[in-house]
């Protein structure tokens, strides 16, 4: 499999992360169900920054998409928040969006991990302590709750 083939089939969430973004705009009583969901989780800058944005707007009380879109300026525009808060929100498949979310975040963690095996093939240190350093990468990625 070549690096494009990879790329090009790894796991993207991006519509997963609307969902969950949606769902937590139309009922923040979701927020609630959502503990062990993380900013790394979502794939892309400016909706990882919506994400902290709206649990720290949360955090405090009500927020609209007028509150965060002051907040975001320069990262996500009032359009843009719009379109996420107007989309399907759903409270029965909201456990497992966050589940492909978090499967689509480790599975490109995977991916991290195994450049890192690549790149530590050529080095010349002991073998032992090499594979010690994958095996500590592979223990942080196999202590992240599953959710779904």
């Amino acid at each position: 499999m070549t690096t494009e083939t990879t790329f090009a089939k790894l796991p993207m969430a991006v519509e997963t992360e609307f969902q969950i973004l949606t769902t937590l705009m139309t009922y923040p009583h979701s927020f609630d169900d959502c503990g062990g969901l993380k900013p790394e989780h979502f794939q892309t800058d400016w909706l990882r920054s919506l994400y902290v944005e709206m649990m720290h707007q949360h955090s405090k009380g009500p927020f609209d998409v007028v509150t965060l879109a002051e907040k975001l300026t320069g990262i996500a525009t009032l359009v843009e928040l719009n379109e996420i808060s107007q989309a399907h929100a759903s409270l029965r498949t909201f456990q497992a969006h966050i589940g492909k979310l978090v499967t689509a975040f480790k599975s490109r963690q995977l991916l991290q991990i195994s450049g890192l095996m690549s790149d530590l093939a050529f080095e010349t240190n002991p073998i032992q302590e090499r594979l010690d350093s994958v095996n500590v990468e592979l223990a942080k990625l196999e202590d992240q709750e599953d959710f779904g």
